[in-house]
C-alpha cells in the first residue's frame, strides 16, 4: 500500500532522546514528559489543518495524549466540526496530574481550588467517545466507579473493556473490532 508518513522534530524534546521514550536509562522518568506529549499532540492536530484533512475520530491514548481533548475543544472544535474525540484509558498513574501552571502556559484555564489537574478526568469530559481497557488486577475498572470519575462519564458513550495485553491475538482483534463497530453506529 502506499501509506504517507510524517515525521516530527523538536531538538528540545527529542533530540537527546534515548531508545527509551519516557525515562532516561538510569530509569528516572524524564520531567518534561507533559510539555513533550502535548507539544506532540499540538503538533498532530497543526499538521492535520496544514494538509486540509478532517479525521471523523483522532483517538488518544492514555496519558501520553490526554490533554488532547481538551486542547482540541478549546482551540480546534471549531475547525473541524464533525471529528469526534475517541478517549482510551490503558492504565492509571501519576503521569495523568498536570500543575496548574502548565496549563496557564499552554492558554488553558485549570480548575480552580487544586493543585493538579488529573488529565483522566479532563480526558474523559472533553471527549465524545470513552473507553476504559479494564486489566486483569481491575486498576482501570476500580478507578472508572470513583464519583468523580462517574460524574465526568455522566452523558457520554462509555464502554469497560476487559483486556490484557496477555490476550491472544484472536481476542485481542475482537476488543479492536467491537470498538470499530461502535464508532460506525455514530
Amino acid at each position: 500500500t502506499r501509506v504517507q508518513v510524517y515525521f516530527m522534530e523538536h531538538v528540545k524534546y527529542f533530540n537527546n532522546v534515548c531508545d527509551l521514550l519516557y525515562k532516561s536509562r538510569n530509569g528516572r522518568f524524564y520531567s518534561d514528559n507533559h510539555e513533550k506529549f502535548t507539544f506532540f499532540t499540538k503538533a498532530a492536530i497543526e499538521t492535520l489543518k496544514k494538509l486540509y484533512w478532517i479525521p471523523d475520530y483522532i483517538i488518544c491514548n492514555s496519558w501520553q495524549t490526554s490533554m488532547l481533548p481538551q486542547l482540541f475543544d478549546t482551540f480546534y472544535k471549531d475547525e473541524f466540526k464533525n471529528t469526534k474525540i475517541v478517549y482510551m484509558i490503558h492504565d492509571i498513574n501519576d503521569f495523568y496530574n498536570y500543575e496548574n501552571t502548565f496549563y496557564k502556559k499552554i492558554g488553558l484555564d485549570p480548575q480552580k481550588n487544586k493543585e493538579k489537574q488529573n488529565n483522566i478526568i479532563n480526558g474523559i469530559k472533553y471527549s465524545d467517545y470513552v473507553y476504559a481497557f479494564n486489566d486483569t488486577d481491575d486498576t482501570v475498572g476500580s478507578y472508572m466507579k470513583k464519583a468523580n470519575v462517574k460524574a465526568a462519564l455522566k452523558n457520554k458513550k462509555y464502554r469497560l473493556i476487559d483486556y490484557s495485553p496477555n490476550m491472544d491475538a484472536s481476542k485481542r482483534i475482537e476488543v479492536y473490532n467491537t470498538i470499530l463497530e461502535d464508532l460506525k453506529k455514530t
